[in-house]
C-alpha cells in the first residue's frame, strides 16, 4: 500500500475512533448503533437496531462536538414537526430522547432504497418519471395541509423504496405556515426559490391576499418544478431568475411539459401554481392526454392530441372502412 493510501486509511480510522468516542454505541439503553448512513449540517444519521422490537431503525444524532442550543432546538423542532405528519410518503418518527444529558437524538423508520439521483439513470421512461413525480407531490401537499413547508426539496432528499414507494426526507429546514418567517436563504442552489422573501406578493389558497404562508408554499412549488426539470432532462438546474426551460436541453420534451415546468418556477411567485395539488393535476392531465392549464394550445395541437388519445378507436374505424371498401370492390 502506498504512503498516501496508508495516510488515508489512518485518517479514516481516526475519524471512526473520534466518532465512537463522541456518540455512544447504545442510546437510551435500547438503540444499538451499527454504522453511519450520512452526515448533515446538524449531525449524523445512523443505522441502528432497536433491541426491544428487534428491527432496524435510523437514528439522527447531534454530534456532541458540534452541539449547541440552536442545533438542539432545530433537531427537536424537526422531530416534533415530523411527528405531525402521518403519511406514507413521509418517514415516521418513533422516539425523541437524550443520552446522558449530552446527545440529543430522534429515532425514525429506516428506508431501504435509493435516492432519486441514483434511481433516475435506470428509469428512462418519461411516463414513469412523471408518475414518480406525482407520488412526490402527494406528501408535500399533505404537509402543506398540515401547516408545514419543507423548504429544501431536492433529488437528494427524495428516496425511492424497495417497493417503489416515494418518500420525502430531511425536514431539518421545515417551518410552520402559521407565523412570520425570517427572510433567510435556505435550500440548495438550483432548487431554492431566489424570490423567497416574506414581503413578496403572493396569493393564498383562500384568495385572501398576500401571506407568508403562501410564500412558503410557492417556494416549495418552485423546488418541485426544479425537480421536474431534473426528471425531464437528467440535469440539475442552475440558479436563475428566469423560468426553467427543459427544452433548451432536450427538444423532444413536449411543449406542454415545458410550460408546466416554467410556470412552477416562474420568478414571480404569484404567477406560479397556487398549490402543489394544482401542479400535480396539470402533470396528470398531460399523462392522461388532456390539455394543461399552463399551455395555450393551437388548434392543430388540440387536434393532434385528440387523435393521439383516441388512436386505437380511430385505427379500428379506419380498418372497418377499408374492409367495407375491399368488400365492395370484390363484389
Amino acid at each position: 500500500m502506498s504512503a498516501a493510501g496508508t495516510l488515508q486509511l489512518t485518517g479514516q480510522l481516526l475519524d471512526r475512533l473520534q466518532e465512537s468516542l463522541r456518540v455512544p454505541r447504545v442510546l437510551a439503553g435500547r438503540y444499538h448503533i451499527l454504522k453511519a448512513l450520512g452526515r448533515g449540517g446538524m449531525g449524523v444519521v445512523y443505522l441502528a437496531e432497536d433491541s426491544r422490537l428487534q428491527r432496524k431503525i435510523a437514528v439522527k444524532v447531534i454530534d456532541p462536538a458540534l452541539a449547541s442550543t440552536e442545533l438542539e432546538a432545530r433537531l427537536e423542532r424537526e422531530a416534533r414537526l415530523l411527528a405531525r405528519l402521518s403519511h406514507p410518503g413521509i418517514v415516521p418518527i418513533y422516539d425523541l430522547g437524550r443520552q446522558d444529558e449530552l446527545t440529543l437524538f430522534y429515532v425514525m423508520k429506516h428506508v431501504d432504497g435509493e435516492t432519486l439521483e441514483r434511481w433516475l439513470p435506470l428509469h428512462t421512461s418519461r411516463a414513469e418519471r412523471l408518475r414518480l413525480f406525482q407520488k412526490l407531490c402527494d406528501p408535500v401537499f399533505f404537509a402543506h395541509a398540515q401547516g408545514i413547508a419543507h423548504r429544501d426539496l431536492k433529488p437528494a432528499n427524495v428516496m425511492i423504496g424497495a417497493f417503489g414507494e416515494v418518500l420525502v426526507m430531511d425536514w431539518g429546514l421545515a417551518r410552520t405556515l402559521d407565523g412570520q418567517v425570517e427572510a433567510d436563504e435556505v435550500g440548495t442552489p438550483g432548487y431554492r426559490d431566489l424570490t423567497r422573501r416574506t414581503h413578496d406578493v403572493v396569493r393564498s389558497d383562500r384568495g385572501d391576499g398576500p401571506t407568508a404562508a403562501a410564500g412558503l408554499i410557492a417556494a416549495d412549488v418552485f423546488s418541485l418544478g426544479a425537480i421536474l426539470f431534473f426528471l425531464l432532462t437528467g440535469q440539475h438546474p442552475k440558479p436563475s431568475e428566469e423560468p426553467l426551460d427543459p427544452r433548451r436541453i432536450d427538444r423532444t420534451i413536449d411543449p406542454r411539459l415545458n410550460a408546466i415546468c416554467a410556470r412552477a418556477t416562474h420568478p414571480v411567485q404569484a404567477e406560479r401554481y397556487g398549490s402543489v395539488r394544482e401542479l400535480e393535476a396539470d402533470v396528470l392531465r398531460h399523462l392522461d392526454g388532456e390539455s394543461v392549464l399552463a399551455y395555450r394550445e393551437r388548434w392543430y395541437e388540440t387536434a393532434g392530441r385528440w387523435i393521439k388519445r383516441h388512436q386505437l378507436w380511430l385505427s379500428l374505424i379506419v380498418m372497418y372502412l377499408l374492409m367495407r371498401v375491399i368488400v365492395a370492390l370484390v363484389r
